[in-house]
């Protein structure tokens, strides 16, 4: 216990006799410690605002985009066609995980929903447009394949 009464006596009587070192050394220990507390602060701040602008910006929204381009055959009728319904709402509706449904219609940007889950919220569009793309393979989409359920799609 005598070894630890003198290394404390010295240690005091080391500080007491270099103030002025010491004032320096616990100034500087501060500066560092600010510094470090400010750099931190500063990237988490900027961490939290590019994430928010991110998410704000759509970065975490799946997007999905359908386009209808009619081809006129010779059986199809010149009339203002409406691929959805409210029976295809009501089916969209009841999907397991889809809370809300709608459709909204307007010349430029054809109809536009937004689709939206417990987890998700996806962006969708379907244009309609006369047929202004040529189809590599396969005979397209018209009214007639939408009117008898037939199974057709064309990625672009």
């Amino acid at each position: 216990m005598s070894n630890f009464n003198n290394i404390i006596h010295m240690a005091l009587r080391s500080i007491l006799k270099n103030k002025r070192r010491n004032i320096f050394t616990m100034i500087g220990i501060i500066i560092g410690i600010a510094a470090v507390i400010t750099i931190m602060s500063l990237g988490n701040g900027f961490k939290k605002t590019a994430n928010q602008q991110f998410s704000d910006a759509g970065a975490s929204k799946n997007t999905a985009r359908i386009e209808f381009a009619e081809k006129q055959t010779s059986n199809t009728q010149s009339k203002v066609y409406k691929p959805f319904n409210s029976s295809d709402l009501d089916i969209a509706k009841q999907v397991k995980g889809v809370q809300d449904a709608t459709v909204r219609m307007n010349q430029e940007n054809g109809l536009t929903s937004v689709a939206k889950t417990v987890d998700k919220k996806t962006d969708v569009t379907v244009k309609g447009k006369s047929s202004s793309k040529e189809i590599d393979e396969g005979k397209g989409f018209t009214t007639d394949d939408n009117d008898n359920s037939e199974r057709v799609a064309i990625v672009s």
